[in-house]
């Protein structure tokens, strides 16, 4: 089975026989989440973001 990705639409989108309103959130395929992508219906994905430990000198 494909890996699936939570994904949040921009715009109404029919997902799997279903229809979900902009602000949903569906779980798809990376390939359909890259064709989503391409349409302008999901946003893009946050970029990862690391914590830095502190050195202690930091306040």
């Amino acid at each position: 089975m494909s890996k699936t990705i939570k994904v949040t639409l921009l715009k109404a989108h029919k997902h799997a026989g279903k229809d979900y309103k902009a602000g949903a959130k569906i779980d798809v395929t990376e390939p359909t989440r890259d064709w989503l992508l391409g349409l302008g219906v999901i946003e893009a994905a946050a970029p990862a973001v690391e914590d830095k430990p502190k050195t202690g000198g930091e306040k």
